[in-house]
């Protein structure tokens, strides 16, 4: 049997609208790149953050007013922390906390009781996070939208479908039927 393996991908964006700001945590799920073969990483990637564009010019689309200034505050690639975020259930107000790398947009996000919680959850796995995170923990208010209930946008496993893939089991690759 061929498994295709998953991740997860988290981006957050700032949306200043008339001075008002508001947040987006887009929640993009893709195939791991390691199941695929090398030479469909690039096209992966491509659709991949094409999904990201997509999804955020559709919640643009449904806020009613212009957006002044969209930025891009972070992205994460890791587990998240707490249990929030595994959902696939699009949220209108959820509060996600994050820590920062040091000279780059990479986050670690989740959710938890507080930010002291936080960053003991962090510190508990920095064996997979990483080192070089602040400890200064950011709390935001957004509006969670998790991909898997956009696929009429891009769905990228079926784009993939026809594609050599790593099989878990048998630790071999494996041609499409």
């Amino acid at each position: 049997m061929v498994r295709k393996t998953v991740i997860n991908e988290f981006h957050l964006f700032e949306i200043n609208i008339k001075g008002t700001l508001s947040y987006l945590l887009l929640k993009n799920t893709t195939i791991d790149p390691r199941s695929i073969q090398e030479d469909v990483f690039s096209q992966h990637s491509k659709l991949a953050r094409q999904q990201v564009d997509v999804l955020l010019k559709f919640h643009l689309s449904s806020l009613g007013g212009s957006p002044q200034k969209v930025s891009k505050i972070g992205s994460m690639e890791v587990f998240p922390i707490g249990e929030e975020l595994y959902s696939d259930l699009k949220k209108q107000k959820l509060e996600v906390k994050l820590i920062r790398y040091s000279n780059n947009s990479s986050l670690i996000l989740g959710t938890a009781e507080s930010d002291e919680a936080f960053l003991e959850a962090y510190f508990d796995d920095i064996d997979d996070y990483g080192e070089g995170y602040s400890s200064i923990v950011e709390t935001y208010i957004v509006h969670f939208m998790p991909s898997v209930n956009y696929r009429h946008l891009s769905d990228i496993d079926k784009t993939f479908a026809n594609c050599t893939v790593y099989d878990y089991e048998t630790k071999s690759w494996v041609a499409p039927r």
